[in-house]
């Protein structure tokens, strides 16, 4: 595995342990926790983002039934 992949999937993990606290929140502790690495810290921001929106999406797809 390449080190940017390995990077991104370091954010993606951040993203996955953090998804419950809001978005200002996240991203000021996923900065902390990147020590600065703009990549792993987009990587998490973007995630982040992915797994708000699925969590969206499922909320509303359960309000049909």
């Amino acid at each position: 595995m390449g080190k940017v992949k390995s990077l991104v999937m370091d954010g993606e993990d951040i993203a996955c342990e953090n998804f419950n606290m809001p978005r200002n929140e996240f991203v000021a502790h996923a900065w902390t926790i990147c020590k600065g690495n703009n990549l792993v810290h987009r990587a998490a921001i973007e995630h982040y983002d992915v797994i708000q929106k699925e969590l969206e999406i499922y909320e509303r797809s359960i309000r049909r039934f």
